[in-house]
């Protein structure tokens, strides 16, 4: 790994490469909880961090990938490959009109009924507000993605 540099991109892949190893340990440590857990509850809860941990670290891995590429020279930010229909943006901002509507539905449940089992059903509601929340932002990412492109042809 380089030292400090004045390129963002080798410093962005160098602190990606650190949190890689870093979250190696941490899903070990999570996979050993979760097995071993007394508690079922905490076994669960354990089971939803440990596929959400694994999940980043492979979106972290691909990030490393493409900034090595980008280091390397043999790509830069990926540009859509296929012209953009139109139609497809709209559905994405839509979908993501619905996710936003979804997150707002579940965080007022959350806050009706948050004490409920010891405020888990309360910490899983904000959970999946927060997901929806997420896919909010990627389906408005990925929708201005398709809209510039269009534009561009």
């Amino acid at each position: 790994m380089a030292g400090t540099t004045d390129n963002p991109i080798e410093r962005l892949r160098d602190v990606v490469e650190r949190h890689v190893r870093a979250e190696a340990d941490s899903i070990q440590a999570y996979e050993q909880i979760a097995r071993t857990a007394p508690d079922s509850l905490v076994a669960t809860l354990m089971r939803m961090v440990l596929e959400d941990e694994r999940r980043h670290h492979a979106v972290f891995q691909s990030m490393f990938a493409i900034l090595e590429d980008m280091l390397s020279g043999l790509s830069r930010t990926p540009s859509p490959e296929v012209p953009a229909d139109p139609s497809v943006a709209s559905i994405l901002e839509d979908a993501a009109r619905e996710e936003r509507e979804g997150a707002e539905r579940l965080l007022q449940l959350a806050r009706e009924q948050g004490t409920l089992c010891e405020g888990m059903f309360g910490l899983l509601l904000d959970l999946m507000a927060r997901d929806s929340q997420k896919h909010e932002r990627i389906l408005d990412f990925a929708a201005r993605r398709l809209r510039g492109a269009a534009l561009a042809q």
